[in-house]
């Protein structure tokens, strides 16, 4: 059964998808390095400073980068987290790690790649999930939710929504659940 917003959540709603309305606002965002930000996924850290991963097309091939701003205005690059992966997707957790889940490609083939972080300054693990689904293609993953015990990928279960491309010839949504880092 469909409920109607209250008049105060569709206000919200029409302000927030006002950017004519809004005080500031950016089209073709681009860091320090002038590198594009496409599909643009950020988040505020308790410091205060916002993180965000993005993806740019470099001489033909698509790259992850994390960036920082004080602002969400001005971005500075950090680091280019792989190459030949688009479609980025950051979850920080409640104890500070994070996961980063995107699509990792080769020759014919998409796949969703997982990294964990165990805390923000240090690289700890990462997993390449199966396809499972579709001959081709598996990819542009987002997290629907992360529980993490012990800080340990190991002993997490992640649920994640993605595309895949079926028969390699419609492009089909999909959930999974990643336990353990072993079972998907």
């Amino acid at each position: 059964m469909y409920h109607s917003p209250s008049p105060e959540l569709e206000h919200l709603i029409k302000v927030l998808e006002s950017v004519p309305n809004s005080e500031t606002y950016v089209y073709q965002l681009r860091d320090d390095q002038q590198k594009t930000m496409d599909c643009l996924k950020a988040f505020q850290r308790a410091e205060g400073q916002y993180i965000s991963v993005s993806h740019s097309l470099q001489n033909g091939v698509f790259g992850i980068q994390l960036s920082r701003s004080d602002d969400l205005l001005n971005w500075t690059y950090a680091d280019t987290l792989d190459i030949h992966a688009p479609q980025a997707n950051i979850w920080p957790t409640e104890n500070g790690a994070h996961l980063l889940a995107y699509e990792k490609d080769a020759p014919n083939s998409f796949w969703i790649r997982l990294r964990f972080y165990a805390d923000f300054d240090s690289f700890c693990a990462e997993y390449d999930i199966q396809q499972s689904l579709g001959p081709t293609a598996e990819g542009k993953p987002s997290f629907d939710s992360v529980k993490l015990a012990s800080n340990q990928l190991s002993q997490s279960e992640i649920d994640l929504r993605f595309h895949y491309y079926k028969d390699a010839e419609v492009d089909r949504l999909a959930v999974g659940r990643l336990v353990g880092s072993r079972l998907w």
